[in-house]
């Protein structure tokens, strides 16, 4: 089953607003900082939204930075049930050092569809609607380019 498109368009919004509030701390040499302005804004966003959602994979810890920690349950607590992956900030110090690839990242699924990968680094390939199979991370970067 698809995710109804009024959820994702709120989705979109959480990223969006999450990704304007680091962009204050632009250049500024503070990672934490900007990594701070991202999850207070998803955090708070992501509450206004009518579902239980549970992260499945948090941030924070491996780098004792500010975290949405594994286990949290974000949302109103009424509605769909869903699990969500987060990077508010992925590129904290190409954000902190007004570099290119700063990325503010969320992934969700209904129940029990994301992988519960707590502690792990991934590596991530943003792209558009694409058709599947077209992007692999174990093809290479020129595979993946053409």
């Amino acid at each position: 089953m698809a995710i109804d498109k009024n959820f994702i368009d709120q989705f979109i919004k959480v990223t969006s607003r999450a990704a304007l509030a680091a962009s204050y701390q632009i250049g500024k040499k503070d990672k934490i900082a900007a990594d701070r302005a991202a999850v207070d804004t998803m955090r708070t966003e992501l509450n206004k939204i009518n579902m239980v959602g549970k992260v499945v994979i948090g941030e924070g810890t491996l780098d004792d930075a500010p975290m949405l920690y594994t286990g949290e349950i974000l949302g109103t607590k009424k509605g769909l049930n869903f699990d969500i992956a987060v990077d508010p900030v992925e590129g904290t110090n190409f954000v902190a050092n007004n570099l290119p690839g700063g990325i503010a990242v969320l992934a969700v699924a209904e129940k029990g569809n994301l992988l519960n990968a707590p502690e792990t680094y991934m590596e991530k390939i943003a792209t558009a609607k694409i058709d599947k199979g077209l992007i692999d991370l174990d093809y290479s970067l020129e595979k993946n380019l053409k």
